[in-house]
């Protein structure tokens, strides 16, 4: 059964971007245009704006639409051309995230793991938790920022907390380093995650780990 689409969208982005021309009308239309399935005019709309975007803002922004169409090596190429031009703030963090995952599907795993590694260190832990708890307040921000280990930290004798982030999947993925941090030492660990996924199967700590696991 074919799926009706609502032209509505379409008519009146397309209206804005012929009335403006302007970067954001244009985006604007291009994402009615995905979402209609039309992905193939989406994309040639992107690329007549390469070249012609104004500021890492827009360039950054360009990339992103990119990627949500497929066009990975042209994102990879906008998303890297800003790369530095962002501040150390939570903008930067998605710029390089997205840039990770234009990497990833390019077939650059190491490049990717390499920018997605950075992404988890202590130095980005200020970005990451204003991009996990957008309201919370600055003395939240500052207690989990204490909390946060840098990928060189050893986590000997210490009790190891895996926060949430993102959906039942990601929660999974994390929850295969359980036994490794108990492994290398952690005196217990403990995985955040919805009251749904406590009905999950949940194995064991290996028989000889000396810490606990608790979720």
């Amino acid at each position: 059964m074919q799926q009706l689409i609502d032209e509505e969208p379409l008519v009146r982005t397309y209206a804005t971007y012929l009335n403006k021309g302007d970067f954001a009308s244009a985006m604007s239309w291009c994402r009615a245009l995905r979402l209609a399935g039309r992905a193939d005019e989406a994309q040639d709309l992107c690329l007549r704006w390469v070249g012609k975007v104004s500021g890492v803002f827009e360039c950054a922004q360009l990339g992103v639409d990119m990627n949500y169409l497929g066009m990975f090596a042209h994102s990879e190429e906008q998303l890297s051309a800003v790369s530095g031009g962002f501040p150390h703030d939570t903008n930067r963090h998605l710029v390089m995230s997205e840039l990770a995952i234009a990497k990833f599907l390019l077939g650059k795993y190491h490049e990717a793991h390499e920018i997605f590694r950075s992404l988890r260190d202590k130095g980005e832990s200020a970005n990451l938790i204003r991009l996990l708890y957008p309201g919370a307040s600055d003395n939240t921000l500052q207690h989990f920022q204490g909390k946060f280990l840098a990928l060189s930290d050893s986590v000997e004798g210490r009790r190891v907390g895996i926060m949430q982030e993102g959906g039942l999947g990601d929660l999974i993925m994390y929850s295969r380093c359980v036994d490794m941090l108990i492994q290398e030492g952690a005196s217990s660990v403990c995985l955040q995650g919805t009251t749904d996924a406590q009905r999950l199967p949940q194995g064991r700590p290996p028989h000889h780990a000396r810490g606990s696991y608790r979720y």
